[in-house]
């Protein structure tokens, strides 16, 4: 839901999978299933997809692990301002996107209390849909409806107090955009986010 009602949209995902305890150096899980999201007014068409992912960690040593996943989910529209005047057109919310991300990860005990780790990951954006009644057609990108980021991120961990953590992380990240020539459509062609966080982490 958005502060204008003209981009709200509804959707569900039904998933179902599979896990397992630790198996000699491995633990992971898998699913899958299906999703569908549509726009609460129509501005555009209900688009539907596969649902899936998987998560795989494995134990070296007593003090390392490294975990893998992978996940396809879908994103909310982009949002936009509603127009009026006739140019409602070059307004519609976008359909939402289908996002397909995978990460990799590290994490190595110091000691019983302090706890580092590593990551980097990838994530593909694509737009699919159609806005009022009109197949979607790659407005903001120039060469399909993709977009990609690439992130990195390394962080520390202290456990004061039974299972809770202080966490302190910096991540970096960077999309890689077509160039844009949409029509009331502006997408920054690379965007780079540099975040550093603090917070509190509860282990149950």
């Amino acid at each position: 839901r958005y502060q204008y009602s003209w981009n709200d949209s509804n959707g569900y995902r039904i998933i179902a999978g599979f896990g397992s305890d630790l198996i000699r150096l491995f633990k992971g899980e898998i699913y899958g299933g299906y999703q569908s999201q549509s726009s609460a007014y129509g501005n555009f068409s209900t688009v539907s997809s596969p649902a899936f992912g998987a998560r795989l960690s494995y134990y070296p040593t007593r003090f390392f692990t490294l975990t893998a996943t992978l996940d396809q989910t879908f994103t909310p529209p982009m949002a936009t301002m509603p127009s009026y005047g006739g140019l409602a057109g070059f307004n519609t919310p976008a359909p939402p996107t289908r996002t397909l991300q995978a990460q990799l990860q590290g994490d190595y005990a110091i000691t019983d209390y302090w706890t580092s780790f590593v990551r980097g990951g990838w994530g593909q954006s694509r737009m699919s849909g159609a806005y009022n009644g009109i197949a979607f057609q790659p407005l903001a990108y120039s060469n399909g409806t993709s977009m990609t980021v690439w992130t990195a991120g390394a962080g520390t961990s202290y456990t004061f107090w039974r299972n809770v953590a202080l966490t302190l992380e910096y991540q970096f990240s960077k999309s890689v955009n077509p160039p844009n020539v949409g029509y009331g459509w502006w997408i920054p062609t690379n965007v780079t986010q540099n975040l550093v966080t603090a917070g509190l982490t509860y282990r149950y």
